[in-house]
């Protein structure tokens, strides 16, 4: 009897250490996030304005963020890591609700951002990226870093650390051709295909 009691705990034992070994192990991934230079350049909090005025006609465009999430989005069957990503909704007073979306893309923590013209997300622009001068974007090859000026001045405003990136293929007309991203401000001037620019004459932001 007592054999008996034994060899069924032995058993017991066997199928909970075998069981353990055929239970596969979850893969952990890394997680990447924003660098402090997208921070920089992109991310501030709701409640920030950024005032347009359009240069042949003087028109205005006033825009207002106010709603905007972090995520993290998690690895898939192509893409090996974790990474934070960002959502965020704008008023225009010129096209109402805009959508912008930002997102690490590569294990290096390169982050982009990217503009949803009207709500339409088959239509976007990214309109900045981390990156080196000549380089492109790495999900819009079209979108090259150009440039890097130490200031630019416009409308009695001066700003700093300025870079410029160029969209290389238009999709639609009022697309942007050029878009210019200053430190601490964020987006400082549009240059569209249509022929239009829009600089910035007035803002409050903080970060």
């Amino acid at each position: 009897m007592l054999m008996e009691k034994f060899s069924l705990i032995f058993l017991l034992i066997a199928v909970v250490l075998l069981t353990g070994a055929c239970i596969k192990k979850e893969k952990e991934y890394p997680t990447y996030y924003f660098g402090q230079e997208y921070r920089d350049y992109v991310i501030y909090k709701p409640g920030s304005y950024w005032i347009y005025e359009e240069a042949a006609t003087e028109k205005i465009d006033s825009i207002y963020l106010y709603e905007q999430s972090t995520n993290i989005d998690y690895a898939t069957s192509k893409i090996n890591y974790n990474s934070e990503s960002i959502s965020e909704k704008k008023t225009s007073s010129l096209y109402g609700t805009l959508s912008f979306g930002g997102r690490v893309v590569s294990e290096n923590g390169m982050g982009e951002y990217t503009n949803f013209p009207v709500s339409d997300y088959v239509h976007r622009n990214v309109d900045y990226f981390d990156g080196k001068i000549d380089q492109t974007a790495l999900e819009a090859s079209y979108t090259l870093y150009v440039e890097k000026r130490d200031s630019i001045e416009f409308n009695k405003l001066k700003f700093y650390e300025v870079k410029i990136f160029e969209n290389k293929m238009q999709i639609y007309s009022d697309q942007p051709f050029k878009t210019y991203y200053a430190k601490h401000v964020g987006l400082v001037r549009t240059e569209l295909f249509d022929g239009q620019v829009w600089n910035l004459v007035r803002y409050k932001v903080s970060q």
